[in-house]
């Protein structure tokens, strides 16, 4: 068994978001006092991700969906944009797509193209809505 530990670290820019009175997308997104009370802990207990791509090799540091589910419900709403500079296999903007969010992801690595495709498409994220960059 191996422990992994991951550090997540939260920048700001400027003052608090500011919401207008019943907003409804912020009302829409909102958790409950306990998933808060977890959240904004200092420890997480998540059980890690299998790491089942032996074809892609240790490269894709996959990690369990959990982590950035609970960290897009814990900073933004609906139809906000969740930007992946590190898209890897397309975890983070599968989950965004599942929580109403919108997502822009940046991978280099071309031998992940098929992958990011199939875990976003199996996501409901239209094809059309997938951009690939690479060097």
């Amino acid at each position: 068994m191996t422990l992994d530990v991951e550090f997540i670290l939260v920048f700001r820019k400027g003052g608090p978001r500011r919401f207008p009175r019943g907003d409804g997308r912020r009302l829409a997104s909102s958790y409950t006092r306990s998933e808060r009370d977890e959240w904004f802990s200092q420890i997480w207990e998540v059980r890690g991700e299998r790491q089942a791509r032996p074809d892609l090799g240790r490269g894709t540091a996959a990690f369990p969906a959990e982590i950035p589910r609970r960290l897009i419900r814990m900073f933004s709403v609906l139809g906000h944009t969740v930007p992946d500079p590190f898209l890897g296999t397309g975890t983070t903007s599968a989950v965004a797509a599942e929580l109403g969010r919108n997502s822009v992801g940046y991978e280099i690595d071309d031998r992940l193209r098929w992958v990011i495709g199939e875990r976003l498409a199996a996501a409901g994220v239209p094809a059309a809505r997938v951009r690939f960059v690479s060097r």
